[in-house]
């Protein structure tokens, strides 16, 4: 009996060392547009879109931008390619992206693996319009 306890034991903290180690490696590190430029390893960079500068293919499976991070003012330009996995229909309205991929300094940009937008609030910019209908109190 004992060693059957002493077995699911052993089974258990494997199980947990295997846990960990996996998932401390597919932690990315949310990094500045800097760090992501110095270090050349998969990370992430948020920053505010310049719109004027959106280049999107017509498959929408390729797309160029310029991100502006907003405590340093810095430019970064990113390339998102995927041959299966078309962009964000809601790109152009975004009015922040999260990229994650790895800084390619050979030619100067960052390589997007994912996208994620963040589109402005209707609350927040004032769009949003009160109900003229009297509250029910």
């Amino acid at each position: 009996m004992n060693t059957r306890y002493l077995i699911g034991g052993l089974l258990l903290v494997a199980c947990a060392v295997t846990t960990a180690f996996t998932l401390s490696r597919t932690a990315i590190q949310n990094v500045t547009f800097a760090e992501a430029k110095a270090s050349g390893q998969t990370c992430q960079v948020y920053g505010a879109l310049e719109k004027a500068g959106i280049q999107m293919e017509p498959s929408m499976k390729e797309v160029r931008f310029r991100l502006q991070e907003e405590k340093t003012g810095e430019i970064l330009d990113v390339h998102y390619r995927h041959p299966t996995k078309t962009v964000n229909s809601n790109l152009p309205q975004a009015s922040h992206v999260r990229a994650v991929g790895f800084y390619n300094s050979r030619i100067g940009t960052f390589e997007a693996e994912e996208l994620f937008t963040k589109c402005p609030s209707k609350y927040e910019s004032g769009g949003f319009k009160q109900s003229s209908v009297p509250s029910a109190r």
